[in-house]
């Protein structure tokens, strides 16, 4: 079951200037973080490569439940970072027909290139319909996290307009991080609530930290 939160008036929707500027905020904290990770999978805001793996795992038998199985669909990984999901779909044979990775890094964007030479990737900003480019399927995970709550529904919003067939994403639901911008877990919800009502929508707790932390959803047509 989703849970939907009951929210009206139009204060509690991120203002045009609000969105803009969030998005400009968004490298330095992206920056800060890839200066305190360890590892390369912390740096593209995973704790740990099993928990990444376990949840990409997760939301691909998520997409089958639903019957939306990857191969024979065009998919847009937005926020693909260096290249992971991709790889994971290569090993288990649910590579799509057609892939576009997207991210707002150029130093990951080169990384997922050299990793990935047959495979478009291109630099997008989610704060301009123009560079989003329409697929079947639309994933983004760990993105959210990078955006305060009220920015978040303006970003679904987007995708889910170049979007023909279904949406998928993750976000922090119990847990908070010193990155995150999600400093209201109470606000996040209610957005991302708003998103959802009168959509059909499949929902399961995804891992981080060992535990159940955050939601990933998959919304479809």
């Amino acid at each position: 079951a989703t849970e939907r939160a009951s929210c009206s008036g139009s204060h509690d929707m991120a203002t045009r200037e609000e969105v803009i500027k969030a998005y400009k905020d968004v490298p330095r904290v992206y920056a800060h973080l890839r200066a305190t990770a360890i590892s390369d999978v912390e740096k593209l805001g995973w704790s740990k490569v099993e928990w990444q793996q376990q949840n990409f795992q997760l939301l691909t038998d998520m997409l089958r439940d639903i019957h939306a199985p990857l191969p024979g669909l065009t998919l847009h990984d937005a926020g693909c970072g260096t290249g992971d999901l991709l790889a994971f779909l290569q090993k288990t044979e649910q590579e799509p027909r057609h892939y576009v990775g997207t991210d707002f890094t150029d130093e990951s964007l080169d990384i997922a290139r050299q990793r990935f030479p047959s495979h478009a990737f291109m630099r997008c900003d989610l704060a301009s319909d123009i560079t989003i480019p329409k697929t079947d399927v639309t994933l983004t995970l760990g993105t959210l996290a990078y955006h305060k709550p009220r920015v978040v529904e303006d970003i679904l919003n987007r995708l889910w307009e170049r979007t023909t067939a279904v949406l998928a994403f993750n976000t922090w639901w119990q847990l908070d991080k010193g990155y995150v911008y999600a400093e209201n877990i109470a606000a996040l919800r209610k957005c991302v609530s708003r998103f959802l009502r009168n959509k059909q929508v499949h929902q399961k707790l995804g891992v981080e930290y060992g535990q159940p932390t955050e939601s990933l959803f998959v919304v479809y047509r």
